[in-house]
């Protein structure tokens, strides 16, 4: 099962990195269309004739290449269903360089497309990018390709593939500490809570030797757990959560609530000096 979900994640990756590179030399085949002048560019291919024009596109052409790391930069002109005929590249010896017409469609179409080959091409290219040129008549009159080959693909799909598994790395060791963090707060709650079980029966058994009754209310005046064993025998039954008032008058309701009222201002009383009279 986990060789399978691998072998899915790095073809998924695989196919991701095809399109995404397609699309990026796709977007740099259309900027070095756009950047063409097509009256020069018409003007070289009637003539062959390398002018300043020419130079100045073939160091563009070099720079470009460069920069993006793409294996071939280059203009083609169709001569016929079969052949092309090199203009610019980064080469700048290829002007008038006659070849197969290996993209038909590149000077059939108005749009920009990008082709996306299973196998290697002779010269090692794996995807295309191409951008028509198109004259002021509306005319194809050339083609700019962008090419990239096997190791600038590996490359992209090896940098994605490490990336994603250093997000993978980080995010477990995250989840290591969060689950740390929840284990050790987990192991103090636990302690914290038989301290307090501890104290809760130390407290018991201090009010449970005075032969006294001790008790505690909530803010409700419900009897709180932690109360001495004299309690059970002045009332005669278990007093946890049960009603203070309604304990100590249980035959009479009006006068247990009166008494419920003065608790409740005694308690709410704020005036430290007030309390501590009252208390007393």
């Amino acid at each position: 099962m986990l060789t399978i979900l691998q072998a899915g994640f790095v073809r998924y990756w695989y196919n991701k990195t095809i399109d995404d590179i397609g699309s990026n030399i796709t977007n740099i085949s259309k900027v070095v269309a756009n950047s063409i002048d097509v009256e020069k560019y018409e003007q070289i291919t009637k003539s062959k004739l390398r002018n300043d024009y020419f130079y100045k596109m073939q160091d563009y052409f070099l720079k470009i290449q460069k920069e993006t790391g793409v294996k071939y930069l280059y203009v083609e002109h169709k001569i016929s269903k079969s052949q092309i005929e090199y203009i610019f590249d980064a080469e700048k010896d290829s002007l008038g360089e006659i070849d197969k017409n290996t993209i038909p469609a590149a000077h059939l179409h108005k749009e920009s497309i990008n082709t996306r080959l299973e196998d290697y091409s002779i010269w090692g290219t794996l995807i295309t990018g191409i951008t028509p040129i198109i004259n002021k008549d509306g005319e194809v009159v050339g083609a700019v390709g962008v090419d990239v080959d096997k190791d600038f693909f590996m490359k992209e799909l090896n940098n994605r593939i490490l990336i994603i598994a250093l997000y993978c790395l980080i995010t477990i060791v995250l989840y290591s500490f969060l689950i740390w963090r929840l284990i050790i707060e987990n192991s103090n709650r636990k302690k914290a809570q038989s301290e307090l079980q501890k104290s809760t029966k130390s407290l018991r058994d201090i009010l449970n030797n005075t032969n006294q009754g001790f008790l505690t209310l909530d803010k409700n005046l419900c009897v709180n757990q932690e109360y001495s064993s004299t309690c059970y025998d002045i009332f005669n039954q278990e007093i946890y959560s049960k009603h203070f008032p309604g304990l100590t008058y249980t035959n009479d309701n009006r006068q247990a609530e009166y008494f419920s009222e003065i608790l409740k201002e005694v308690l709410d009383e704020k005036d430290e000096f007030k309390r501590s009279i009252i208390f007393r």
